[in-house]
C-alpha cells in the first residue's frame, strides 16, 4: 500500500451529487473526500455521516458553505464581514459532525478597503472563526491564493504572520500547488514554516492561466508539480494530497471547451488520481 494519502475535493466533479462523489473517489482508489458543504443535502445530515463511514473515505480538506472572511466571487453575499463569519461559524459547527481532517478558509478580496483595514479585518475574524473551531474540534486550514489585485493573502509566509498576529493555535496552512508553484519564495517559505503545512492541494492549470476554475489533470499543463513534489519531500511533509480540479464549463462565468466538467467524473476521479500516485511515488504519469 502506498505511504501517501490522497483525497479528492468535491469541486472536482463539480456536477455530481455528494453520494455520487463518495462512490466514484471511492472506486478511483482515493483515500479522503475534501467535502464542499454545499453539496450535503439539507436535513440529511445523519443520513449523510452515515454514508461516509461506510464509504471508508476520510473527510479531509472540507470547504463550508461560507469560506472567505471578505466577499469574493464564490461567496459573494453577505456583505458585512460579522455577517459572513456567523454564518462561517455556523457551516464549522455542521461539518464538525463528519470529523473532517481540516475546515478551509481564504481571506477574499480586499474590495477597495486599506490595508491595515484589510488586516484589522482579518485578524480579528480568523480568531473568532477558529475559537468557533476550536469549540467544534476541528482545525483550520487557511489557503493563500494566487497573488494579483485585491489578494491581500497570496504567500506562505503571509499567511504564517496572519496565523501568529492572531495567536491561533489550531490553523494552518493549505498549500495549493495552482496558486503557489511559480513563487520565487516557495522553497524558502517551505523551509521556514514546515510546522504550519497542514495540507496541500494539487492540480494542473490551462496553460496561459485564463482563471482560477480553469485547471487540468495532472500533468496536462503547465504546473511544475515535479519541483513543487520536491520541495514538500524536503521538509517531510506527509500529510494529505487532495486533488482539486475547478474546470469551468460555463457554471461559473467560464465556458471551456475542454473543461473536465464535461467529462464523465469516474474517468476524471481515476485518471487523477492515478496521475497524483504515480507523480508521488517518481514514475511517469504518461506512457
Amino acid at each position: 500500500m502506498s505511504r501517501y494519502r490522497i483525497s479528492i475535493s468535491e469541486g472536482t466533479t463539480w456536477h455530481s451529487s455528494y453520494a455520487e462523489d463518495l462512490e466514484l473517489y471511492r472506486k478511483a482508489g482515493a483515500e479522503g473526500i475534501g467535502l464542499w458543504e454545499w453539496k450535503l443535502p439539507e436535513g440529511q445530515d445523519e443520513q449523510s455521516v452515515a454514508l461516509l463511514r461506510a464509504s471508508g473515505l476520510v473527510a479531509t480538506v472540507c470547504f463550508p458553505a461560507m469560506s472567505s472572511i471578505l466577499p469574493t466571487m464564490l461567496w459573494p453575499e453577505p456583505l458585512d464581514v460579522d455577517a459572513r463569519v456567523d454564518v462561517m461559524c455556523r457551516n464549522i459547527e455542521r461539518l464538525a459532525a463528519f470529523q473532517p481532517e481540516f475546515v478551509a478558509v481564504v481571506a477574499g478580496r480586499e474590495g477597495g478597503r486599506s490595508s491595515s483595514e484589510v488586516r484589522e479585518i482579518l485578524v480579528r475574524s480568523l480568531r473568532r472563526v477558529a475559537d468557533c473551531a476550536r469549540q467544534s474540534g476541528v482545525r483550520l486550514v487557511f489557503e493563500p491564493v494566487r497573488p494579483g489585485p485585491e489578494i491581500p493573502i497570496g504567500t506562505i509566509s503571509e499567511t504564517a504572520r496572519l496565523i501568529q498576529d492572531a495567536q491561533v493555535s489550531n490553523v494552518g496552512i493549505l498549500a495549493d500547488a495552482w496558486h503557489l508553484w511559480d513563487q520565487p519564495t516557495l522553497r524558502d517559505d517551505v523551509h521556514a514554516h514546515r510546522d504550519l503545512l497542514w495540507a496541500v492541494q494539487l492540480g494542473d492549470s490551462h496553460k496561459p492561466i485564463r482563471s482560477f476554475a480553469d485547471r487540468v489533470l495532472p500533468g496536462d499543463g503547465g504546473i511544475d508539480l515535479v519541483s513543487y513534489l520536491q520541495v514538500l519531500r524536503e521538509v517531510d511533509y506527509d500529510g494529505w494530497y487532495d486533488i482539486e480540479l475547478l474546470s469551468d464549463d460555463g457554471t461559473l462565468g467560464n465556458d471551456y471547451p475542454e473543461s473536465l466538467w464535461k467529462r464523465d467524473p469516474g474517468d476524471v476521479s481515476s485518471e487523477a488520481v492515478a496521475r497524483v500516485r504515480a507523480l508521488l511515488e517518481g514514475r511517469p504519469i504518461h506512457g
